[in-house]
């Protein structure tokens, strides 16, 4: 076995519990300087991430199914215009007392070739 007194530190960390090293000032006044660097670092706000434009145009119209059916009048909207159904006409004629224009008007056939018909 090994001697006890040998591994004896005790008297030791006494010793240096009596008489503590005093820290220099530069020394503190690195460690003060690092601890307020990161102090600085850890509460500056997060930078916000940049919003688009399109979560609040959805958001807007209700999400993507609002979005589509709006898409869809459009469509239909542009469609009707440029190729109006006969009762149309005739629902005008009786209301308004005058007629639709139709693009053959303008010199304009291309309502034909939009749905397919042969002029």
């Amino acid at each position: 076995m090994t001697n006890k007194s040998d591994f004896d530190l005790d008297q030791f960390f006494d010793a240096a519990q009596r008489t503590p090293a005093p820290a220099s000032d530069d020394f503190m006044a690195r460690v003060m300087a690092d601890a307020q660097t990161i102090a600085d670092e850890t509460n500056a706000p997060a930078p916000r991430p940049k919003r688009s434009l399109w979560p609040v145009i959805l958001g807007a119209v209700g999400g993507w199914a609002g979005f589509a059916g709006m898409a869809t009048a459009a469509v239909t909207g542009v469609w009707i215009g440029i190729s109006p159904p006969e009762i149309l006409d005739t629902v005008t004629t009786s209301l308004t007392g005058q007629t639709l224009l139709d693009s053959s008007d303008f010199g304009l056939d291309f309502a034909d070739d939009l749905l397919g018909d042969e002029i």
